[in-house]
């Protein structure tokens, strides 16, 4: 089947959109977006529907000349690496079981008498192993937008790095991307996913070692989460939803080195707004929809 030619109409995929948000991340870094150009923007490549719209985002920045032209997150790329080996192990003890089980179903007789399985009553005494049953692991990953979320990520953060210090973070509901100096390096910079646990999710990049960092320990996570609950109605889009929250430190203006967050929202038509809120969740600057 041939592929369609690309044209301002043609609709965005969600493999778009996150190569978009990752470009814009790179230009926020470098000095080219503010911090509330920044939280349009991504808001705008979150929602975008067709290739048109995506492109439009980039018609003033200075951007790379030869992408990937299917991209495919870096997340996801590295679970298929790290699981795929462990995932064919699966299939073939599945499969080989299975081929034992259907063999001894088709002919029974063939086993010798001793090969049969014994029922009985009693109960049987099994050695002893010294070890404790190993139970699942499993990582609580609760909504990233409620005070339970948000308090855990910044705990297991603090766990993980020794520190709180980042450069940027994008909360979602079941994730948060994070940018952060890489440890003893202040002019390397590298990303994480979180989700439960943290990942890799991006190469190490060139960073400018005196970029202003932003404590996560400072956010004020009851004053977010009650922020989040009412965006809808402080930004005046009905019915609308909370796609994401950014955090930043702003670059320019009179809150030039002062960390905000900046909670958007939308809604099915496409109607949006945000509001800007302290860390302290005190508000800073509300954009309303208005239609």
């Amino acid at each position: 089947m041939s592929t369609p030619a690309r044209s301002s109409r043609t609709r965005a995929r969600d493999t778009d959109r996150v190569v978009a948000s990752t470009r814009l991340d790179a230009a926020y870094a470098d000095g080219q977006l503010g911090a509330g150009e920044y939280h349009d923007r991504t808001a705008t490549a979150a929602g975008a529907r067709t290739l048109a719209e995506l492109d439009a985002l980039f018609t003033d920045l200075q951007v790379p000349t030869t992408e990937s032209s299917s991209p495919v997150p870096p997340t996801f790329v590295e679970r298929v690496r790290r699981w795929y080996p462990a995932a064919l192990t699966v299939v073939a003890l599945v499969a080989a079981f299975g081929s034992f089980v259907v063999t001894a179903r088709e002919d029974p007789a063939s086993a010798p008498a001793s090969s049969q399985p014994v029922v009985s009553d009693d109960p049987v005494d099994e050695p002893d192993s010294g070890l404790d049953a190993a139970a699942p692991v499993v990582i609580a990953t609760p909504n990233m937008f409620t005070v339970e979320g948000i308090t855990l990520f910044v705990d297991r953060f603090r766990a993980k790095f020794g520190s709180t210090e980042v450069d940027h973070a994008t909360f979602y509901p079941e994730y948060v991307d994070i940018r952060r100096a890489v440890d003893g390096q202040p002019n390397r910079v590298t990303y994480y996913d979180y989700r439960g646990g943290f990942s890799q999710s991006i190469s190490v990049h060139t960073r400018t070692p005196t970029l202003p960092t932003v404590d996560l320990a400072a956010i004020d996570p009851a004053a977010l989460a009650a922020a989040i609950a009412n965006a809808a109605g402080t930004a005046r889009v009905e019915g609308g939803t909370v796609s994401m929250v950014t955090l930043d430190v702003e670059t320019s203006g009179d809150r030039a080195g002062r960390a905000d967050l900046g909670i958007d929202v939308s809604n099915e038509f496409g109607e949006s707004g945000s509001v800007t809120i302290e860390l302290s969740g005190a508000v800073i600057e509300v954009r309303a929809f208005e239609g």
